[in-house]
């Protein structure tokens, strides 16, 4: 035996250290996951509650108990227009002509702007020519939640006729619809296998924009396409006939930035013969109008602006002030320094007279 004390140590010592080590850190690391676990539980249930209270928010009047006796062919224009080729006002609920327009977004006390809020969109009855002549018939409300969002239209008299959310565990953007009455079909707006396209159109910025299977139930009808770019977003609404022709069957275009000031307002058309109720169109058109007001604000906040008022061939003004505000506000101020200096100068000149005068006054006293 070496009288060396390394040599003496035990050989087994590192393993029983590690054995020791593993003995204490193993109930430290069960309870952190167990601790972890309950936390993301915890979140999970909160996140789930918060969700139900702003579904019940959004969407506590759409039952089929409070329009049931609901007359969907009071529209307050010609009735006709609610009517298609193979569907009735019930199916269709709006009208095949329909301006949109935006508003500012209502935010709650109780609840952080950061997170949730609401926001509306007023609906007005349209006729082929864009115009919106006839008044709003009601307002489509989005209400923000932690998991999705809740859609629902509600009518002048406060009814709500319409209803739809943000679907989970979907691949890309999906979005459902349909009738607070429990009638008609389920319409489905989704991205599907579209999803990695779009996101390549996006990124190179192309003119054709996101690409959506439209499906009424399990049926796919057509494409939701949407065409232009950021100044001039619209949605082209296409199906394919049995001959193999590609028809559009509905379209919407951003119409106006300046419709009463500075909102955005949309001009939906539908064809009589749409495979579609004519709110599809209308529900879909407000998942984008939203998307891009919420690009104009922040725009206008980037750059401190204010939207412009917009004049038309009938409406053109004389007075260059309506048309560039700010170019007017500096043009005054410039015009008021022109003044001050040809009021100085104009001084200036009687001083320099009443001094010529005096000498030649004193010229003849001498004389």
């Amino acid at each position: 035996m070496s009288d060396d004390p390394y040599n003496a140590m035990p050989a087994e010592a590192p393993q029983g250290f590690k054995e020791r080590a593993k003995e204490k850190m193993g109930p430290c690391v069960k309870k952190a996951a167990k601790y972890c676990g309950g936390l993301i539980v915890v979140g999970m249930l909160v996140l789930c509650l918060v969700q139900l209270i702003t579904w019940e928010v959004g969407n506590g009047g759409c039952s089929a108990s409070k329009v049931a006796a609901y007359d969907y062919s009071t529209w307050p224009t010609d009735s006709d227009e609610l009517k298609s080729k193979d569907h009735n006002a019930s199916f269709n609920v709006l009208s095949k002509y329909v301006s949109l327009v935006d508003n500012k977004p209502v935010f709650r006390w109780w609840m952080p702007q950061a997170w949730f809020g609401m926001e509306s969109l007023t609906v007005y009855a349209s006729t082929r020519n864009a115009a919106a002549a006839v008044g709003t018939t009601g307002n489509f409300w989005r209400t923000q939640g932690p998991l999705f969002n809740t859609y629902v239209y509600e009518n002048e008299a406060g009814q709500q006729l319409l209803t739809g959310r943000e679907k989970l565990l979907t691949l890309g953007i999906s979005h459902a619809f349909w009738k607070c009455d429990g009638t008609g079909p389920v319409i489905i707006v989704a991205e599907g296998m579209a999803w990695l396209g779009n996101r390549m159109r996006s990124f190179f910025g192309t003119s054709q924009g996101f690409k959506f299977n439209v499906y009424v139930g399990d049926e796919f009808v057509g494409y939701a396409q949407e065409t232009g770019n950021r100044f001039n977003p619209a949605i082209s609404f296409t199906t394919t006939g049995a001959n193999g022709q590609v028809k559009e069957f509905a379209s919407s275009t951003l119409n106006d930035r300046h419709f009463h000031g500075s909102q955005d307002q949309w001009y939906i058309r539908s064809s009589d013969w749409s495979p579609v109720p004519y709110y599809a169109p209308v529900f879909t058109t407000l998942i984008l109008a939203i998307r891009v007001a919420h690009v104009k604000t922040a725009d206008q906040e980037a750059h401190k602006t204010t939207p412009s008022p917009v004049y038309g061939l009938s409406e053109q003004s004389s007075d260059f002030t309506a048309l560039q505000p700010e170019f007017t506000e500096k043009t005054q101020n410039t015009l008021a320094k022109n003044e001050s200096t040809e009021a100085v100068e104009e001084a200036a000149k009687v001083t320099e007279t009443v001094n010529v005068n005096t000498v030649k006054t004193e010229e003849r006293l001498h004389v």
